[in-house]
């Protein structure tokens, strides 16, 4: 009910607070044909992340904070026939964790991966039909996790892996008529925790496998041409929904 002449609450508080960052990167690759079968993919990335976290009315500044991290990435395709593409690659990544802070008000520190990957691509059918095959391996630092003593707070669990096997395959039966398979196997763990306890322990939401059949079709003439219908089936097996694994 709307009472006209009320009397304002008080203590009329509210926060005024600025809180923000500046991410600023600079990045270059490079495509070098050695020879007509290998080529060869360099380049990286530098980024900056300028964090503040400051009471506006008084400009206090709470938190301000600076990361910084070049992260390199290299790939190398080796072509024995035309239909045959053997690669492997080596990436890096970094995520700040920008409003991170555990419970003893310390922050968090930027969240890093690496990434190798070695796989095989293969056309069949003069190109109508196409399989990739590749082993992957992820390994994270730093990742945010909740803290076991106070659910109001995060702490960096130090260390998970990812690893397995993707196969996709790609065909066309008719023209406009596609088929798209995957499936992938997943072995994602913590392989480093404060928590000895956690160490070996799945990661939350991850199957071991996972799998999709999709197809799609695209009039070829008409009025209607170019238009599109697809229908597909997603499979993705048993996850854990706790850490530590007991549900």
């Amino acid at each position: 009910m709307l009472v006209y002449g009320a009397p304002a609450p008080t203590p009329l508080n509210r926060d005024n607070y600025e809180y923000g960052g500046n991410n600023i990167a600079v990045y270059f690759q490079n495509l070098l044909e050695i020879t007509p079968q290998i080529k060869l993919l360099a380049g990286g990335r530098f980024d900056t992340v300028d964090s503040v976290y400051r009471d506006i009315p008084t400009g206090t500044i709470y938190d301000e904070t600076s990361d910084s991290k070049f992260s390199p990435r290299l790939g190398l395709v080796y072509q024995p026939t035309d239909s045959t593409s053997i690669y492997t690659s080596w990436t890096n990544s970094f995520n700040p964790q920008i409003f991170g802070k555990d419970r003893n008000n310390e922050p968090s520190k930027p969240e890093t991966a690496e990434q190798f990957e070695v796989g095989i691509k293969q056309e069949f059918l003069n190109k109508r039909l196409s399989a990739t095959l590749a082993y992957f391996d992820i390994t994270k630092k730093n990742v945010l996790t909740t803290d076991p003593e106070d659910d109001n707070f995060s702490i960096q669990t130090g260390e998970q892996k990812s690893r397995g096997v993707e196969l996709d395959v790609v065909g066309e039966i008719l023209p406009g008529w596609k088929i798209i398979g995957t499936y992938t196997y997943t072995d994602s763990y913590i392989s480093q925790d404060n928590d000895s306890s956690l160490v070996n322990n799945r990661l939350v939401g991850v199957p071991y496998n996972s799998a999709s059949l999709w197809t799609t079709y695209e009039l070829q003439q008409g009025n209607l041409q170019g238009l599109g219908l697809g229908l597909g089936v997603v499979y993705i097996g048993e996850r854990e929904a706790s850490l530590p694994n007991n549900l």
